[in-house]
Formats: structure tokens, sequence, C-alpha cells
């Protein structure tokens, strides 16, 4: 009998020193739709302020595969403590579903979830069509990574047991080990199993308050832009985890918790997101970057305007498209751009669009406007608000320029709305072991559990609750941006009279620099 771990694969990485992988999942890894990943930055378009910041899905792919395992093994390790509450919840022992099996779908789960993510990652998903007009609702890229490994992936996680059957050998547990299936693996991620299903109990390994995937990105990402603020104590952490049942409107749902002690590094991840969230992902030039990018592909790479649908006949072209193929056509368009610009033709929005981006030539922030109060007390019309700036520069600059533009090429007003701790972190303050003496005499069940919300124990995450980000954010070109700093402080009266809420933020001259 050939054990699956027999041969191993190590991979080094910057964050944990070496990523391991067995035969298994390296055959899943050499698929070429993964390998595609390699050819996406995770960042989209964050290295033109980072320089640092080239890394790919590929990377963090199989860092958050390594976390996945991690905190599987964290959290199954602890006994009856976590693993118990699993197998009452969900009517299954380790017997029937040995652990490996489940380690091995959580782990392929973790190392697909970004299998469907779009040229330049985030910063493509608003070219995804929609999948509900009405409601205006697109497609994600969560939507195109299961259906990939449901079409593209089925040879590389069942074709491998079959694989081994021709050479005549066998996994350990063959026959449970079957149930590891693309299928499987897809609805992990995207939650559609059954509710009594087992698979159930690992989904919020894959997508949660505390999943792998953001205890990577954000590691990850701080080392690669060189900024601190994404360092928690990830060891700590995991090794604080378990897995509890907590109880909402008369239903059970069950969620990764930590124990009372690691709600401090808890905080410490909540914290890293705030900042790398202010600091990295909102960047000021990063969005005016986002914006050029939505253009280029609309205008110029996209026949439709949008990418083809998440179907069999939509995925074969969608996963033609990379970073790569981006740039190629970028460059020929820029080209073209360039020489209209040297002539003083008439310039083509698409075109122009991919020479700015091109050439790193956004648009320059002059000011942007946030909400006081806090968003959770404001109410405030975003829509009315959009379409009383756009009017207001619009304007102005049709009045002031006349070289035959469109206006529209020279300013953005963009909304920027984030948060930072959507949900509630439970933590386990009295566990089983706790005041065992005292549930005795008091005729209580020993093996009771007392869980409290991560904010009632911490000011830090109540804090990071309410103080969401909301920022109406001004970019304008660079010749424009004086004169329409000055008009805008001129009616900054006005725009407070209109919209009580807002409040001005002006850059200064060394901040408005676009870098």
């Amino acid at each position: 009998m050939a054990d699956m771990n027999s041969k191993k694969y190590e991979i080094r990485c910057p964050i944990y020193g070496f990523v391991v992988l067995n035969d298994w999942e390296m055959f899943v890894v050499n698929n070429p739709f993964f390998q595609r990943l390699r050819r996406i930055h995770q960042l989209g378009w964050t290295h033109y302020i980072y320089p640092g910041a080239m890394h790919t899905r590929f990377e963090h792919s199989l860092g958050v595969m390594h976390m996945a395992g991690r905190i599987f093994d964290a959290i199954t390790e602890k006994g009856s403590k976590s693993w118990g509450r699993i197998e009452k919840m969900y009517g299954f022992n380790r017997e029937e579903f040995p652990l490996n099996v489940y380690r091995q779908l959580v782990r392929f789960a973790a190392l697909l979830h970004d299998v469907g993510h779009a040229p330049f990652s985030h910063a493509g998903e608003e070219s995804f069509p929609y999948k509900d007009e009405v409601s205006g609702e697109r497609y994600r890229h969560e939507d195109y990574s299961v259906a990939i490994i449901r079409h593209y992936f089925k040879d590389s996680i069942e074709g491998y047991l079959q694989k081994l059957e021709k050479e005549g050998k066998r996994l350990p547990l063959n026959d449970t080990m079957s149930q590891v299936t693309a299928e499987r693996v897809a609805s992990l991620i995207e939650g559609s199993f059954s509710t009594h299903d087992g698979d159930g109990a690992f989904r919020s390994i894959i997508s949660g308050q505390l999943d792998a995937d953001r205890m990577d990105y954000l590691l990850r990402d701080a080392y690669h832009t060189g900024v601190a603020y994404g360092n928690y104590d990830w060891r700590r952490l995991i090794h604080t985890l378990c897995y509890v049942v907590k109880k909402e409107d008369d239903k059970k749902t069950g969620a990764l918790g930590v124990e009372y002690g690691g709600h401090r590094d808890a905080e410490g991840l909540l914290l890293s997101r705030y900042a790398m969230f202010k600091q990295v992902y909102s960047h000021k030039t990063r969005t005016a970057c986002d914006d050029l990018y939505q253009s280029v592909l609309q205008s110029i790479l996209l026949e439709e305007g949008t990418f083809p649908k998440p179907d069999k006949k939509g995925l074969e072209e969608y996963l033609c498209w990379d970073d790569n193929k981006v740039l190629e056509k970028m460059a020929q368009n820029a080209r073209k751009a360039r020489c209209k610009k040297e002539k003083g033709s008439k310039r083509d929005v698409g075109e122009e669009a991919c020479r700015r981006l091109y050439d790193r030539d956004p648009l320059r922030l002059v000011c942007f406007y946030d909400l006081f109060p806090e968003p959770r007390e404001s109410k405030i019309d975003n829509l009315k608000v959009k379409a009383y700036f756009d009017e207001m520069i619009r304007d102005f600059l049709s009045q002031k320029r006349t070289d035959g533009r469109e206006v529209r090429q020279r300013f953005l007003v963009v909304l920027i709305a984030r948060e930072w701790y959507k949900g509630k972190i439970p933590v386990v303050v009295r566990d089983e072991n706790e005041n065992e003496n005292e549930n005795k005499n008091k005729n209580k069940n020993k093996n009771s559990v007392v869980l409290r919300n991560l904010e009632s124990l911490s000011s830090i995450a109540s804090s990071l609750r309410g103080h969401n980000m909301y920022e109406w954010r001004i970019y304008v070109d660079k010749d424009d941006k004086e004169d329409v700093r000055t008009m805008l402080q001129k009616r900054d009266r006005d725009i407070r009279k209109s919209f009580p809420q807002l409040r001005s933020q002006w850059m200064r001259d060394s901040e408005n620099d676009g870098s």
C-alpha cells in the first residue's frame, strides 16, 4: 500500500520558511489553470505605489493551504474541546470520517479558493458580468473559482486516485479518500453543502472572521509592500483557536473561536486589517489606478465590456486572460494614444486610459470628504452626493478647459467605504475544565461552554466595528488640481450646507503628487 505522504515537496516561503505539499497536492498544483495564478498579481496595481508588491495569487494560494492545514490541526488536536463539538453537531465520528480525509479536503479548498481571479485580482471585478441585472449584483471571483474547479480540476483531484490504481497502488483509507472530490471542494468554498454534511464544520477555516485566507494575506501583503502594519502573532492565535457551537435564533451554527487569552491575539489581527486597509488597500493612488483599469477593460480590452460568464463556454475564454495579456494589449493602445497626443489629434477614451495606466499617470487626489459622525449613526444619500460633486466639477472644468478633451476623462468622484470587522468572533470564557468543582457542586454540566463576543471583551474590537471608513474622494488631472482645489475651498460652505454630515479634508501639496 503506497503512502500518500511518502513523497514530500518543500517550497520555500518568505512567511513560513517552507510550505510542504504531498504528491496529490503537487499533482493539483501542476494543473495549468492553477499555474495561471503565477501570472496574476496579488494586489493588482499596488506595485505602482509599493514596488515590492510583485507577489502573485500563486504564492498566496500555497500560503493559504499551509495556514488552513495549521488551523485544522490546531482545532482537531484539542480533543474533546473542539472535535467533540464537531462530532455532536454534525453527527459523524472519526472512524467513519477519518481526520486526514477532511484535512485533505480543507487543504484543497484553501489551495483553489482563488483560482477564479481576474487579471490584476480584485481590480478587475467591476468588469464581471451581472448575475442579476435587476438588483445590480455581479458575479464574484468565487463564482468563477467554483465553476473552474468543477470543470477543470476533476481530472486533477479525482484523476490522481485513478492514476494510482492504474499503477497498482493504493492510498491509505483509499475508500474514504475517494470522498475528496472536485464537487465537494467547490461546495466547501461556496458553502452549498447540506447542513448535516460534516464539511460544514470546516467552512469557517475557508471563509470567516479568522479564516486562513485573511490570516495569510495580511502577513504576505505586509511583507511584500515593506510595511509592518500587517504583522500579528499568528502562531499564538492559531494555538488558541477552537471550534465552538453558537445558538442564534434557535439555530445552532459552528464557527472558529478563540480561547480566553487568545482574544488579545485576535485584537492584533483586527488592528492589522484596519491598518492595511487604511495604508495599503485603500491608498489614494491605487484607487485612481483601479478606476483607470476599469476604463481600460471596458473600453478597449473586452468586446462586450465585461468578462464572459462563468459557464462552460465562457470559462474557456476567461481562462485565457492573465496580467500578461492585459499588459500586451495596454502597450499597443498606449502607443496609439502617445502618437495622437504628439500630433494633437483627438484621443480615444480607452486608448488614453491605457496610456495613463501604462505610463503611471493617474488622476491626482485633491481632497476627500469623510462622514461625521460615524456611518453607523449617519444617514446620507450616496447617489445624491455623487451627482452633486459630478455636476459641480464637470461644469467648472467645462468652462475652464477648451482643448477638445472630454471632461469625464479629467476627474473622478468615488466613494471608498470599508468595514474592518463585519462579524462577531466568539471567545470561550469558560470551558469544560474551568470551574470544574464549582460546576459539580451546582450539578451543572461539566462540559458547558460560555461564549462571549470579542467586542464585549475588547474596547478595541468594539471601536473598530463602529469606526468604518467612509470617504468621498475627488481626483482630477494634474493640470487642474490647483484650480479645482481653490474652487472647492470657496464652495466648502455650500457643500457643508447641502451635506452637513460631510467633513472636508484637504491634501497638503507634499501629499498631492500622485505617489
